[in-house]
This record gives structure tokens, C-alpha cells and sequence, in this order.
């Protein structure tokens, strides 16, 4: 039976050949050779593609291409979650492809002001008030669908079999309904005394009384979710977000985060780079990694939250580190 193995973007980089060349790296070595194994199959996603993408130097970025052909893996398809049949070249290729369309189309400047939003509710510095941002939101929101609205009119309803006039009739309306929608959208209302960002929470005597990094891992979501609903019982995350697998990954991984268990330095400016965005990559790698046999990571703040969060949804993906890996297989 195949394994299917996911390895974090750190290990991933040292299985390269000029990394491998470095005298300490046997154990990498090793993970290389059983990943070539027949019976062992490496699956990446959309995150690998978008952190080597963000690596500056081009023949860095080509190494990890190189690697991924010569691992034989296989690409994780974003939503659906099949995998592509693709060589990494070619997933590689429609990747760039998508980030110019989406360029063009404006779903990046979309994405930005997102971003922006999120990294203000975590107490990062951003200049624009929140007001200012829903506005641009607005703005980008409206212009993406505009766009899209331009591109579905230039189709002939002769190429959309069957009932090509009235299906072209109804999506129309239901964007416009969209725009119509999104003229309504308020910006978030935080009042100038509300501090923002993970610290009030961590502040909480009833959190600190918890000392949830000393609980088995399935203990501490369900711990943390009670303390959450006593300080917010007006609140229900299923209001706003579908109840998925993967939806439940990001809640349990944000949560604990922001809790203070194992969490990343997501709200500090490093020389390590970009910490929020990081914070996030390791996110999106314990939410694709649902279903692999294995999740592997030398990170070990990264792994407990991986462990906790799929012991509490019973997740029977394997978190273990480079070492643990090569014992299994």
C-alpha cells in the first residue's frame, strides 16, 4: 500500500543535492532515498508552490522544482484535494500562469487588502484604519467582479451546452447581486482602547490557571474552546465558516496560536523575515496535509499544534520529524 508523505517546506529544501552535499545532512539523505521507494509517494501544495515562490534567488527556486521531478511527486489539487497527474513542471508553469490572471483579473489586490486586514487584527503595524481598508476592499471586491462580469460576456452562449442563454443570464444577475451586495459591506467597528492582537487573550488568569502546554495534545482544543465560548458565548465560528476538515485545521491551529500554545512569533518584527506570513504557510501546510500518512517537520512548536489538531478532529495523519519518519518507513 502507498504511503503518502508530506514533508514541511524546511525538509523539503534539504533534500536538494546541493544541499545534501553538507556533511551533516545524512539523515536527509536517507529521507530522500525512502521517498524514492515505490511504495512511497511525496504530495506537495499550492503553499510549497507559494513559499518557493517567494524565494528571491531564480536558481534557488529552479533547485526545488528539480527536486519535486526528481521525488516523482505529486501536486494536491487546491478545493478538491485530488491529485494531479501533472509533472511539477507543468503545475509549476499553470502556478505563474494563475498568479498573472490573477493579477489582471485584481483577486491579488484583493487578497492584499485581506491580508492587510488580518495582520491589523493581529496587532501588527498597518496605517490604514479599518475603515479605510473596507473601503479599498470595496473598491477591489467590486472591480474583480466587474471583471469577471467583462470576461463571461465576451463567451457565446453557443459554447455553454445545455441552456447557454439562460445559465449566462442567471450568473450575470447573481454577480450583480454580488456587487449590489458588497456596497452594503461595514468596515469592522474596534474601539480606540481595544488592544488587538493574541495578547488579551494570553493575559486571561483563566488560560494561565489552564497551563496548556503541559496537556495531552487531544485536551487542548476542547480546553480552549470551553474557555473561548465563556469569554465570547455570543460567538459561533460555524456562523461564518463552513464545518470542513480543513476549515476546522485553520480554527484549531488560529486558536491555539493565539492561546500561547506553542505559537509561532507571528506578531514580532525579525530578521527572520516575514513571521505572519510564515505563521500562516505552517497553517496551510497542517490543513493540506489532512489524509497524507505522513506530515513531517523538524519544527517542534509546528508539530504539536499539527498533533493537537488532529487528535481532537480524528485525523489519522502521522506527525512526525525527519528521524521518526525514516524509523517508520
Amino acid at each position: 500500500m502507498d504511503r503518502y508523505v508530506y514533508l514541511d517546506q524546511n525538509i523539503l529544501s534539504d533534500l536538494r543535492s546541493r544541499k545534501l552535499e553538507a556533511p551533516d545532512k545524512s539523515n536527509y539523505a536517507r529521507i530522500k532515498e525512502l521517498c524514492l521507494r515505490d511504495d512511497v509517494l511525496v504530495v506537495y501544495s499550492d503553499t510549497h508552490l507559494d513559499e518557493i515562490n517567494q524565494i528571491t534567488v531564480q536558481a534557488y527556486k529552479d533547485e526545488h522544482i528539480v527536486l519535486l521531478k526528481e521525488l516523482g511527486a505529486t501536486y494536491i489539487i487546491p478545493i478538491s484535494t485530488e491529485l494531479s497527474a501533472k509533472c511539477p513542471e507543468l503545475v509549476w508553469e499553470d502556478y505563474l500562469g494563475n498568479i498573472q490572471d490573477n493579477e489582471r483579473m485584481g483577486v491579488n489586490t484583493v487578497l492584499e487588502l485581506q491580508d492587510l486586514i488580518n495582520r491589523k487584527f493581529a496587532g501588527l503595524p498597518v496605517e490604514q484604519s479599518f475603515h479605510e481598508l473596507n473601503d479599498q476592499l470595496k473598491n477591489a471586491l467590486t472591480n474583480m467582479l466587474e471583471n469577471s462580469v467583462e470576461q463571461f460576456e465576451r463567451l457565446d452562449p453557443e459554447d455553454i451546452k445545455p441552456d447557454g442563454e439562460e445559465i449566462m443570464k442567471q450568473t450575470l444577475a447573481h454577480v450583480q447581486s454580488q456587487i449590489n451586495d458588497i456596497s452594503e459591506m461595514v468596515a469592522f467597528e474596534v474601539p480606540e482602547d481595544q488592544q488587538l492582537g493574541p495578547a488579551p487573550l494570553k493575559e486571561l488568569d483563566r488560560l494561565q490557571e489552564l497551563d496548556i502546554e503541559n496537556k495531552p495534545p487531544n485536551d487542548v482544543v476542547p480546553l480552549l474552546d470551553e474557555l473561548f465560548s465563556v469569554e465570547n458565548p455570543d460567538y459561533s465560528w460555524s456562523d461564518y465558516f463552513d464545518n470542513t476538515v480543513h476549515n476546522q485545521i485553520a480554527r484549531c491551529y488560529s486558536l491555539m496560536n493565539w492561546a500561547g500554545y506553542y505559537s509561532d512569533d507571528f506578531t514580532r518584527t525579525t530578521n527572520r523575515g516575514d513571521r505572519f506570513r510564515a505563521s500562516n504557510n505552517d497553517l496551510m501546510h497542517v490543513r493540506n496535509a489532512a489524509g497524507a500518512t505522513f506530515l513531517v517537520s523538524n519544527d517542534g512548536a509546528f508539530i504539536k499544534k499539527a498533533e493537537a489538531c488532529y487528535s481532537h478532529l480524528k485525523v489519522p495523519t502521522v506527525v512526525c520529524n525527519g528521524a521518526q519518519l525514516i524509523e517508520y518507513l
